[in-house]
């Protein structure tokens, strides 16, 4: 747990020089180097210091700590929980050392994962702290209860929280944890405390997603109007007015609920998250793949996490885990959209059509004026030879929104397997139309060589050959298309 300027680090170490100050002095003239060694970071030669008091006095409680805190700075964790095994063996002098050595233990602890110890030692440290510096050992405790005592005896914990005295800069972490467990009613009562008086749309998106999973439509279009009156119109603002369509449409509230916008997750699983997508970007998939797996043992229900590494699979060609990783979100939060896609666009990678089309019947079912998932629908109806299936969906999305090049491929497709040549060939113009990249473009100048030549059109069918050879030379080697650019 990396511990820098969050209000954790300040209350358990902030004070840490005060609190070695306050504790017994060491006995050796070495021991106030010990001191000015940390002050000045020197942590190696803190620890060497500190091992020369012990070499002759073992039980040296203050060079134990002081050795402790060293090996905490470095990331010496093993070493840490070693020291910290002999200091609590020791009973403290003064109540400023029992604080001291509670601190310490909790951060030791959270790292080694010892979750049974760390529930005991925040115990200790709710005990001894000031109500407004307990929340943060409450939360710590929570954390390490759902890891290891389940579901029921973690809401139990939350629901022993007082609310009311809770600052409100921890109200969206304890809302995240209600959603995390399942308990919505829970949730809602929490963001309900957040939205009055809040200048944030986001507060309003939450309780709007969170009414959606309760099913309670008109309660989710007042919390979007009321988002949509915010003076401060912020990035989820779009996205409240988006949600609000949906509410309106959709058949199942429940299927609309994003998972991903309950709270923010902890600072370290989101700089991971992003340092994966960073590494995925430059195709460090694998690099990218540990560091995600790290992010999960922190946090193994984040369905941001689990999508992100579902896609990191499938890069890989690791389909049956990426497939895997979605469907456990989908167990988590049951008709969850992004999940849906997710499974759709890895069967698609996989060229499991069948299985493809299984999860586009549902998420058009949930979600009818969805037009990319038409659209893919339609896709895969070609690749499973039914064009007139997919002509049905294609026209069907075309109704929907802007038509843009995916749309009119998938079309031309389509077109041209119902042998309607003329209408395929116009399809492919209105695609090269759009801005595309050579590689692609040479694709779908082929295409409409072939519309061309089966409507007899031979000259055109040349040219349109003529250019795509000239971008992509190597399509007429080592593709699908090379036979059909021969007949040419």
């Amino acid at each position: 747990m990396k511990l820098d300027n969050s209000p954790l680090s300040k209350i358990l170490f902030g004070s840490l020089l005060c609190l070695i100050l306050s504790l017994p002095a060491l006995a050796a003239a070495s021991e106030k180097d010990v001191t000015v060694a940390i002050e000045k970071k020197q942590f190696a030669l803190a620890i060497k210091q500190a091992d020369s008091i012990l070499a002759s006095d073992p039980r040296n409680f203050s060079a134990l700590y002081l050795k402790a805190h060293c090996l905490k700075e470095l990331h010496r964790w093993a070493e840490a929980g070693k020291t910290l095994d002999v200091l609590n063996t020791i009973t403290p002098k003064s109540e400023e050392s029992k604080k001291a050595r509670i601190f310490i233990s909790v951060e030791i602890l959270y790292e080694l994962k010892n979750y049974p110890a760390l529930i005991r030692a925040c115990d200790e440290a709710i005990a001894r702290v000031p109500a407004a510096q307990a929340f943060n050992y409450h939360l710590l405790k929570i954390d390490a209860i759902a890891r290891t005592l389940g579901r029921q005896r973690t809401i139990k914990e939350l629901q022993a929280l007082d609310l009311k005295k809770l600052p409100k800069s921890f109200l969206p972490m304890v809302q995240t944890w209600y959603v995390r467990m399942g308990s919505l009613e829970d949730a809602l009562k929490v963001v309900e405390m957040r939205c009055p008086g809040s200048k944030s749309a986001s507060c309003y998106y939450e309780k709007a997603s969170i009414l959606c999973a309760l099913n309670r439509k008109s309660e989710a279009l007042r919390a979007c109007a009321l988002g949509a009156k915010t003076t401060d119109h912020d990035a989820t603002w779009d996205a409240l007015a988006k949600l609000k369509t949906r509410i309106e449409t959709a058949p199942l509230l429940i299927q609309l609920v994003d998972y991903g916008t309950f709270g923010v997750p902890s600072p370290e699983v989101s700089e991971l998250t992003k340092k994966a997508v960073d590494m995925s970007l430059r195709s460090d998939n694998e690099d990218a793949l540990a560091v995600l797996n790290r992010a999960l043992e922190l946090e193994p229900w984040n369905a941001s996490v689990l999508l992100n590494r579902s896609l990191i699979l499938e890069k890989l060609g690791k389909y049956d885990k990426a497939l895997a990783d979605a469907e456990t979100v989908l167990a988590y939060h049951p008709g969850y959209f992004n999940a849906y896609d997710r499974l759709q666009r890895v069967y698609d990678r996989a060229k499991k059509y069948q299985d493809e089309l299984k999860v586009l019947n549902a998420m058009i079912q949930l979600f009818p004026t969805d037009q990319f998932s038409l659209i893919h629908r339609g896709e895969v109806y070609i690749e499973l030879h039914q064009p007139e299936k997919a002509l049905a969906d294609l026209n069907h999305a075309q109704q929907l929104g802007p038509s843009h090049n995916e749309l009119w491929n998938a079309k031309g497709a389509a077109c041209a397997a119902l042998g309607r040549f003329g209408e395929s060939a116009n399809c492919y113009t209105e695609t090269l139309r759009s801005p595309l990249q050579d590689p692609y473009k040479a694709k779908i100048l082929v295409l409409r060589s072939d519309a061309y030549r089966k409507l007899g059109k031979f000259d055109l069918a040349a040219a349109d050959k003529a250019k795509a050879e000239e971008l992509n030379r190597s399509l007429f080697d080592d593709t699908p298309f090379q036979v059909r650019a021969k007949q040419h």
